[in-house]
């Protein structure tokens, strides 16, 4: 659940779904590799204070910022899992490799 009350929930049919309590509205939003094969299962999610929302799946990393209406890829790879911290970062693990993303770049760790 996001910082507004969004409950952002990862789909295995493709994508992410939202559940908005205050108005009962659910809405999905499909996600697709560069070939517009659906990305399925989304198996982790983190949202940001600033409302950004990250997913990680086995294609990659996707986000969508809290004013954008899609999801965009952000990084082409088998993801393990995704953590974001208070000191505004993200930590991607993948199968061989840490990333840290702190909205601007990647750093790769180990």
């Amino acid at each position: 659940m996001d910082s507004t009350g969004v409950f952002w929930v990862g789909t295995y049919w493709g994508g992410v779904s939202t559940f908005h309590s205050s108005t009962q509205k659910v809405e999905h939003y499909p996600l697709y590799t560069k070939d517009s094969s659906l990305v399925t299962p989304i198996h982790q999610i983190a949202c940001t204070p600033q409302q950004n929302i990250w997913t990680a799946s086995h294609y990659g990393l996707f986000t969508k910022k809290n004013t954008a209406k899609h999801f965009e890829l952000l990084l082409k790879k088998r993801l393990v899992s995704i953590a974001y911290n208070q000191q505004g970062r993200l930590f991607v693990l993948t199968s061989d490799v840490i990333h840290i993303f702190d909205d601007q770049s990647f750093q790769q760790v180990g």
